[in-house]
């Protein structure tokens, strides 16, 4: 008997490599028009957080953040961040739990780079405080 009658194959046929191609599972309509349109709005809704969280990654490339704690009273103008440029600044007041009705604002410094400026007051006069602060920039 030859081997080239033979009708069985040995071996399975090689197939070429296929390039990758990304999909996303999309789910399939539902009977109930409304629940369908849910879980469609629900299912764009969770994919559209990663384009949101990669954006606000890239937003930060490139900068450097800084942190601290100062102690204020009414104001505090030059406060050193140990950054060459400061972009932005938040600040706030630290006192636990302890409720109070004081303000805190701050502001990049237009004289100094790499520094800000604070203010703390109360609804009828400067006021003291421990102002915790959190700056970014290069």
């Amino acid at each position: 008997m030859s081997s080239n009658t033979d009708p069985v194959q040995k071996f399975p046929s090689v197939q070429a490599p296929q390039p990758f191609t990304q999909q996303r599972w999309r789910p399939k309509p539902f009977q109930d028009p409304e629940l369908d349109l849910s879980t469609k709005t629900l299912y764009d809704n969770v994919y559209g957080l990663e384009a949101t969280a990669t954006q606000a990654v890239k937003a930060l490339q490139g900068s450097k953040i800084s942190s601290g704690a100062i102690a204020v009273t009414g104001n505090m103008k030059g406060v050193a961040t140990g950054l060459g440029t400061l972009s932005n600044i938040v600040v706030s007041i630290d006192a636990g739990s302890t409720p109070t009705n004081m303000i805190v604002t701050a502001t990049p410094s237009t004289i100094t780079a790499g520094t800000f400026d604070v203010y703390v007051w109360n609804s009828s006069s400067p006021a003291n405080a421990v102002v915790r602060w959190l700056a970014w920039g290069t």
